[in-house]
């Protein structure tokens, strides 16, 4: 008996998603979850995330490594102190791959305090301005999380500004 593999006979069905790598309000390029990528404006991609445009497996496979390690490497480092304690009170384990790394800065658009870049959902009503973390406030959370290493419960959008740095600005951005 010769087995079905369609996709009507799949039990979970994943519908794609794509997702668009943005310097400010410009998009730069946007990747599916299939890896499919499109670059359209060359001259703004970020310097260390690689796209090829080509359709075929083992170049789907390398774009959407290169750009779940290039979303995972604008999350908080686990060594960095309060580190832990910031991940636990969002809920969510210490990420160990890039994938789940880049999930957590996924759900914050991958905003940091050291660019301009930014990733949004396709046709996801979002802009720079509403997000950037230059202009907004930190959240008396984050100050508590950051220097003390209190736990709260709160939203991966509050602790935005303190996972996104890299650990550039331990001090809660005081």
């Amino acid at each position: 008996m010769k087995e079905d593999f369609s996709a009507a006979n799949r039990k979970t069905r994943r519908t794609v998603q794509t997702y668009e790598v943005m310097h400010k309000e410009q998009i730069v390029a946007s990747v599916t979850t299939s890896g499919i990528a499109q670059i359209l404006n060359p001259l703004f991609m970020p310097y260390d995330l690689y796209f090829e445009e080509e359709d075929d497996i083992d170049t789907r496979l390398n774009n959407l490594t290169n750009f779940y390690h290039w979303c995972a490497s604008r999350v908080l480092s686990i060594d960095r102190k309060f580190a832990k304690e910031l991940y636990n009170s969002i809920g969510v384990a210490q990420a160990t791959t890039d994938k789940d790394r880049a999930q957590i800065s996924l759900s914050y658009h991958c905003v940091s305090l050291t660019d301009v870049f930014w990733v949004r959902k396709k046709e996801e009503d979002v802009t720079f301005q509403e997000l950037n973390l230059y202009d907004h406030p930190l959240n008396e959370a984050l100050v508590e999380l950051s220097l003390k290493g209190k736990q709260m419960t709160v939203t991966n959008q509050e602790l935005a500004p303190d996972l996104s740095t890299k650990g550039c600005f331990p001090k809660a951005g005081l």
